[in-house]
């Protein structure tokens, strides 16, 4: 069951996903679903916002199977992906233990909802920041023009030795393009000039229109 289900998520086929779950519930009503037929559904019900079946699963977890760190950070993902954030916040308060992926996941949940002082918050709160937490929070930042924020953190990254992906530099590049944020945009230029960071087609297009919208 967990081969087909994590099959169908794999190759996109979601409704399928779903129906060899509703399927296994039915038909081996002795077999429970266990973490890894969880996890592979949850992904199923995050690409169809199914919630229902999502709150299902919650329940039965909660109910049945019992929380593990990858189950909660499924849910947590899902729960935020559709839309409910009390939800997702409800159920990371409640993890005795959080990894950065759980920690990056909810403060991408209040970026997309808009609530940029939350996700601060929860960042500055995070044990541990890698690239990706630290990229979240300058896109989120980005997302909202707010240049000036983002390249602040982008400064404070450079404090903690966390080196910058080329993701991380676009982002920024691509804020400083929105305003029209010339030198903020060739700072950006020469770091990477002075770091020796490969300009591939991706960041190339980034310089490129960011000096085209500053009129260069």
């Amino acid at each position: 069951w967990n081969v087909l289900i994590s099959g169908f998520v794999k190759n996109s086929r979601f409704e399928d996903a779903v129906g060899v779950y509703r399927r296994m519930r039915w038909e081996a009503a002795n077999m429970l679903p266990d973490e890894a037929t969880v996890v592979s559904t949850l992904s199923a019900c995050t690409a169809l916002k199914n919630l229902d079946l999502g709150h299902e699963i919650y329940e039965y977890v909660s109910t049945r199977l019992g929380f593990t760190m990858i189950i909660g950070n499924a849910l947590l993902d899902m729960f935020a992906k559709c839309g409910c954030l009390d939800m997702s916040r409800g159920i990371f308060d409640d993890m005795q233990v959080k990894n950065v992926i759980c920690w990056t996941s909810m403060v991408s949940a209040y970026v997309n909802a808009g609530n940029l002082d939350e996700a601060r918050a929860l960042f500055e709160r995070s044990p541990v920041r890698d690239l990706v937490l630290w990229t979240t929070m300058i896109n989120g930042y980005i997302q909202f023009n707010k240049v000036d924020e983002a390249m602040t953190l982008f400064r404070n990254m450079q404090m903690e030795r966390v080196k910058p992906d080329k993701y991380t530099l676009v982002a920024l590049l691509t804020g400083c393009a929105q305003l029209g944020a010339l030198e903020q945009g060739e700072w950006i230029h020469s770091y990477l000039e002075e770091n020796l960071i490969t300009i591939d087609a991706v960041v190339g297009t980034a310089l490129i229109e960011m000096y085209a919208k500053c009129g260069l």
